[in-house]
């Protein structure tokens, strides 16, 4: 059994509101994400056993150099235990940008507030996952459902009916080759 704890950490801050941001470099040039799972860290052997956690989590989502689009995701609770916040459509990506706003922890030796990630999970699927042609047809008919014109543009994602037809393009190729 392996006990030790591995964690991310800011840097210690004056406000409360301050911000930081983790980049995560998916395992594919194209994947389709569907949710993150945040654990945040509990300092157990601290008086309270306070979460650092922040307020809020907001997500930018990026396809080679190119934001796609930035979502609050939500408030979030002082629990230390797997936190899932699900999309509200499925988003193309290689990259994702979390956004942790604001603080809920001081640490008591210098009496900053800090922000302390024990685990991050990006839900989803990556291109090479789609060799079932049915697989395939599920996403882009789920997308299809999903995705129309007044979501992107309210989502304001850039280039977005070269978006949407550049996925199903790609999506459909992949299907192919693999028949």
């Amino acid at each position: 059994m392996n006990d030790r704890v591995f964690y991310w950490s800011s840097k210690g801050s004056d406000d409360v509101n301050s911000s930081e941001f983790l980049n995560y470099q998916l395992s594919h040039p194209i994947c389709i994400v569907s949710a993150l799972v945040i654990e945040f860290y509990r300092a157990s052997w601290q008086e309270g056993r306070p979460v650092y956690c922040p307020k809020v989590i907001r997500a930018s989502f990026y396809l080679g150099s190119n934001l796609q689009c930035t979502i609050t995701l939500g408030h979030v609770q002082r629990l230390a235990i797997p936190q899932t916040f699900t999309l509200p459509r499925p988003i193309v990506a290689n990259l994702v940008r979390i956004h942790l706003d604001g603080r809920t922890a001081r640490q008591p030796s210098d009496d900053l507030w800090y922000t302390v990630v024990q685990h991050v999970n990006i839900l989803g699927y990556s291109l090479r996952s789609f060799a079932d042609r049915g697989l395939c047809q599920s996403l882009i008919n789920y997308a299809h459902k999903f995705i129309t014109q007044e979501d992107l543009k309210a989502a304001r994602y850039s280039s977005t009916e070269k978006f949407a037809q550049t996925c199903e393009f790609y999506l459909s190729c992949k299907c192919k080759i693999r028949q």
